[in-house]
């Protein structure tokens, strides 16, 4: 019986696991005669295992992570090169032992990328599969000045060649464009797969409230951390709370930021990592998720907190993005679009209680469809009808 590989050399025990788990979800669904080896430290692969206990088809590997020896920087090449080809030579002895005809790479940064040009180029036993997260977005706000940690970073070894049994998958609309304009020679070569959003996290969407005095609650989501825009919403909060406007923060602080001031939030990031029921029961308080994300990151970042209000059937106050404009365009306005900050608050500052009920049928309508789209069934059939 022939085999997959899938494997995220990236993701700590709790980094990535909605996406993860839907990803393998799907492919289970897509390849139901499959052999399906996932690979990922410990951590991940329990955490993962306690969800997907009903899929026998998956086995699961510890991989060798793609870090640092915990001595130098991430980005240092002495660190960061031999651990990329300790990666490749793991699935290389993996694809081996199993016969396998496809790997999927969860996450990659540019000593990954790296590696699989230099050491797969001209191998095409089996499709690879690279998935995009937001590397690339990341670099987009902050990329090092140290010329030779540059030269291997995402943005450089993108201007390699993409080998012919390489496929890069962006998970969002709007990214493919804005990645091939970037990298005119990755056209053909790069694809979107719709970032799944799993059936266990749907909640039910807003019941109508004809309380107008009813405060309106609003949500930053995810990570609290500066990339994400948490700052700008600490500054939404200090301008536009009050008696009819809350502010609240589902999840967690991000490891060594730092934000005084506070006090403007009703619900601050918590302190340790909250559970995914914790999280989505949260997230189900709120009236309006602010997505005050950088368009620069976002225009190659798919927004995993988009997707959890999706899955909650929360509209949202977003900037304007390629990606942004693109879901719009497809399944219809699920909430507000905005140019900057300065109109996100002005939007804050109005908005009240009988707007929100005269737009909330439209924004569910959008969202429902939104959502029964992503599911990993409905994402496996898409794929395999593209392929076909």
């Amino acid at each position: 019986m022939s085999a997959l590989i899938v494997a995220d050399f990236i993701s700590h025990p709790t980094m990535h696991l909605p996406f993860n788990e839907s990803y393998l979800a799907l492919m289970a669904q897509r390849f139901p005669d499959r052999r399906i080896v996932f690979a990922a430290q410990s951590g991940h692969l329990e955490n993962i295992g306690s969800r997907l206990s009903h899929l026998t088809q998956i086995e699961y590997v510890t991989a060798p992570p793609l870090a640092a020896n915990g001595v130098l920087s991430r980005h240092n090449p002495i660190a960061a090169i031999p651990a990329a080809r300790a990666c490749i030579a793991f699935l290389n002895a993996h694809a081996e032992r199993i016969s396998a005809e496809r790997v999927a790479v969860l996450g990659f940064e540019g000593y990954l990328y790296r590696a699989v040009c230099r050491l797969w180029s001209h191998q095409a036993r089996f499709a690879i599969d690279l998935i995009m997260h937001g590397q690339l977005g990341d670099s987009m706000i902050w990329r090092s000045r140290n010329p030779i940690y540059r030269r291997f970073d995402i943005q450089s070894q993108l201007q390699r060649p993409c080998p012919k049994s390489v496929t890069i998958h962006v998970l969002e609309l709007g990214i493919a464009d804005c990645v091939v304009e970037r990298f005119p020679h990755l056209s053909g070569r790069v694809q979107c797969l719709e970032h799944p959003i799993l059936e266990s996290d749907w909640r039910p969407g807003m019941a109508p409230d004809p309380d107008a005095n009813k405060p309106v609650v609003f949500a930053f989501l995810g990570n609290a951390r500066r990339s994400k825009g948490f700052g700008e919403f600490i500054d939404l909060a200090k301008r536009a709370r009050g008696p009819h406007r809350k502010f609240i923060t589902v999840g967690e602080m991000s490891k060594g930021e730092k934000f005084p001031d506070m006090d403007c939030l009703d619900v601050a990031p918590a302190r340790a990592p909250l559970s995914r029921i914790q999280y989505m029961d949260l997230l189900c308080t709120a009236d309006l998720v602010c997505l005050p994300y950088h368009s620069a990151a976002y225009n190659f970042t798919a927004s995993g907190t988009m997707c959890d209000a999706i899955a909650a059937l929360r509209p949202v106050i977003a900037i304007r993005s390629r990606t942004m404009s693109a879901v719009f365009d497809r399944y219809g306005p699920f909430g507000i679009l905005v140019d900057s900050i300065d109109e996100m608050l002005a939007v804050v500052e109005s908005i009240d209680r009988p707007q929100i009920e005269a737009q909330r049928a439209a924004w569910q309508s959008s969202l429902e469809r939104m959502r029964a789209a992503r599911t990993p069934v409905n994402a496996a059939r898409r794929a395999a009808a593209e392929v076909s």
